[in-house]
């Protein structure tokens, strides 16, 4: 009688052979499948997994063997998820100060990459951008979420009332303006002195025309004329007068009463211009910016520094409008939203997503031709199919994690309720700017004043009085 015993090698157990079957005479002493899926259910074995605090990514603390706890965030919660799905328990590890990693001169990689690409942990996570690059060195799964690395800049600032009065009108208006009133006020005695009957009731020269188009132009009341051809003229300087004081005015008050602030920085080519430098958290980024096709994207390279782990300081910094910060959305926006707004939704810094640097995909890493590939792979398919992922975000924003960072000096109050939204009077910060336009006036009359007194005295003088 032959016999034959068969068996089957465990994954990421401690026992490294199940037995399956005995086959006597070529006949199994029982139905089993001869090749069982290994990955599926792992039974609660425990599985390495390298993290680092990255939030909302993961947020975690360290203990001094390198162990994390107190973890959560995005990542963590779909590596829970995948847990649950392969019934795996994950045991967080830090890979070390080199975090992500980079690639030496031997072409070696450091940190978690490189950690993992040794067989030193089963997976790892930490918003890691999926790139060809580091697939050399590394298996990733498919991306569980997708990300726009995106500028955070300083908010546009509150504009000084002062410049409202003249903020209902844009430069090329007030351009306009200027010039139609003084060209008219040459084309007036031009028109006068075409007429055959002259008007008597409009001195017809440069200096009385312009005060008549002023005044009409500001709706004050002039002398009317009596020539037709002039009633006309006026007629239609009067309408186009009262349309743009109408407009200015109503605008004005809005201007004055309404929170007013610059433009914000929209595009890139708007960050070179104003010459900010621009940071990010590795050298991954100034790769990024010299093999681009844009030329505002390479101009950024030569103003690129790189710094981590503690974004703290560089914030402080763009809120004082010193540089502008480089990194995925989702970061950027938690930290915005926990620590650089208040309550009543105003924010120092601002998430430039109108031009943003190329989309990437954020998935896990695994090890070379690692057999959890593809039942995670299916894990993360369904997570997607179901917005997990988004869920999980919006999980981590609700939550409290301050207690794991510095507190942030805002420089403005965060326990603000609200904007005050009720009608206000209007006070002297309000019409400053016509209070000085005022002034401005006063000083101008009482030099040309003083211009004609003078010139009154030296004429006096040549005629020998």
């Amino acid at each position: 009688m032959q016999e034959l015993s068969l068996s089957t090698h465990l994954l990421y157990r401690d026992k490294k052979f199940e037995f399956l079957v005995l086959w006597r005479n070529n006949t199994p002493s029982s139905q089993v499948d001869v090749f069982p899926e290994k990955v599926r259910n792992l039974k609660g074995r425990p599985l390495r997994i390298f993290t680092f605090n990255h939030p909302p990514s993961v947020f975690s603390d360290v203990d001094s063997k390198g162990f994390l706890h107190n973890v959560s965030g995005i990542d963590i919660e779909v590596i829970k998820a995948m847990g649950q799905a392969l019934n795996f328990n994950p045991v967080f590890e830090h890979p070390g100060p080199e975090l992500w990693g980079t690639i030496l001169p031997n072409g070696t990689h450091t940190g978690m990459i490189g950690r993992i690409s040794r067989d030193e942990a089963e997976i790892g996570v930490g918003n890691v951008f999926v790139t060809e690059v580091r697939a050399k060195y590394i298996t990733f799964t498919i991306p569980y979420d997708y990300d726009r690395a995106c500028f955070i800049t300083p908010a546009p600032r509150e504009l000084p009332k002062s410049k409202a009065i003249l903020s209902p009108f844009s430069l090329n208006v007030w351009i306009v303006f200027t010039v139609t009133v003084l060209a008219l006020s040459l084309f007036v005695p031009l028109f006068a002195m075409g007429l055959v009957q002259k008007d008597r009731n409009n001195r017809i020269d440069v200096s009385s025309a312009f005060l008549a188009i002023l005044s009409n132009f500001c709706n004050q009341s002039v002398t009317v004329p009596q020539t037709p051809a002039f009633q006309v003229l006026f007629a239609f300087i009067t309408l186009c007068g009262f349309v743009s004081t109408v407009f200015y005015s109503t605008n004005l008050t809005a201007f004055m009463l309404v929170r007013a602030v610059e433009a914000p920085y929209t595009s890139i080519e708007q960050i070179v211009k104003a010459g900010f430098q621009v940071g990010g958290f590795s050298d991954f980024w100034k790769a990024i910016f010299e093999e681009s096709a844009n030329e505002n994207v390479r101009k950024l390279g030569d103003r690129f520094f790189s710094f981590f782990p503690d974004i703290t300081p560089y914030l402080k910094r763009v809120v004082s409008r010193e540089v502008v910060l480089l990194e995925n959305t989702q970061h950027l926006e938690y930290l915005q939203k926990t620590f650089y707004t208040n309550r009543a939704g105003q924010s120092p810094l601002r998430l430039m997503l109108e031009e943003c640097i190329n989309p990437f995909g954020i998935g896990a890493l695994l090890r070379r031709h690692s057999p959890l590939k593809k039942p995670l792979d299916m894990a993360i398919l369904h997570m997607r199919e179901g917005g997990l992922v988004d869920k999980f975000f919006d999980m981590v924003l609700q939550e409290d994690h301050k207690n794991v960072h510095e507190e942030f000096d805002l420089g403005f109050d965060p326990n603000a309720e609200s904007l005050q939204h009720n009608i206000q009077a209007l006070t002297f910060q309000h019409l400053q700017g016509a209070f000085m336009l005022l002034g401005i006036g006063v000083l101008i009359a009482l030099t040309a004043l003083a211009t004609e007194l003078l010139y009154s005295v030296a004429k006096l003088k040549r005629l020998g009085c």
